[in-house]
């Protein structure tokens, strides 16, 4: 196959093959990422209602519902991390198709990984948990926070 007007012949396979372990090495990160959304969304909600509970915030009631922005940011956020995660392994399994890799090869242990990883960072239904469960605490804790 050759690419454009220049003439130069093109791998296809080499090709097909780098493109396989980039996949990989972004799933990786899209999971690894999404946990570090969580982390920091989590930080910096505890470190607002701390500064919050000792300023006096005289007729700026609003202020408290910030961490409600900063959550939802996060969930939005994570919810386009695991849709990417979920086109990586559509294409993914489409390069292994074109290898003609066996589907039961497939499933079983060429994407373990992306089982392992589920199982080392949660999936996306910890994630969706994680991210309800803050959400009603930052809509919550405010009343609580105030007095």
């Amino acid at each position: 196959m050759t690419a454009g007007s220049t003439g130069k012949q093109v791998d296809y396979e080499k090709l097909r093959v780098e493109q396989y372990k980039s996949l990989r090495k972004e799933a990786m990160d899209l999971a690894t990422a999404t946990r570090r959304i969580e982390t920091y969304i989590i930080g910096a909600t505890a470190a607002l209602y701390a500064y919050l509970t000792k300023e006096s915030l005289q007729g700026k009631e609003w202020v408290w519902y910030l961490p409600v922005l900063l959550v939802s940011f996060g969930a939005w956020r994570s919810r386009r991390l695991f849709r990417r995660l979920d086109d990586v392994r559509h294409e993914y399994h489409h390069i292994e198709g074109e290898a003609k890799i066996p589907k039961w090869t497939k499933d079983k242990s060429s994407w373990a990984w992306v089982e392992s990883t589920k199982k080392k960072f949660g999936g996306p239904w910890t994630a969706i948990l994680l991210w309800a469960v803050l959400l009603i605490f930052s809509v919550v804790a405010p009343r609580f926070l105030k007095n």
